[in-house]
């Protein structure tokens, strides 16, 4: 699913990767996109700041994909906002 103004910072090659992915939203500062997801609907993700400011989601293998699915819905709907 395509998020406008997100970028992807894990490598998208499997051998580089693994069931941690990291992310920032243009707009949006780690920890207040951080705070944004837990306070609004209790999602937590733990925010990374070096050497950018984003997030870093875990997807192990027994989250169920409706719960990946929601993550993306709530980050779609914070790309459409400004950062409070």
């Amino acid at each position: 699913k395509h998020i406008p103004g997100a970028c992807l910072l894990t490598p998208e090659s499997p051998s580089l990767s693994a069931a941690l992915v990291s992310f920032e939203l243009n707009g949006w500062e780690g920890p207040a996109l951080s705070t944004a997801l837990r306070d609004r609907w209790q999602i937590v993700i733990k925010g990374i700041q070096h050497p950018r400011s984003g997030l870093r989601a875990s997807i192990p293998f027994f989250l169920l994909e409706s719960e990946i699915d929601r993550l993306l819905e709530k980050l779609t709907r914070l790309s459409r906002e400004p950062q409070t």
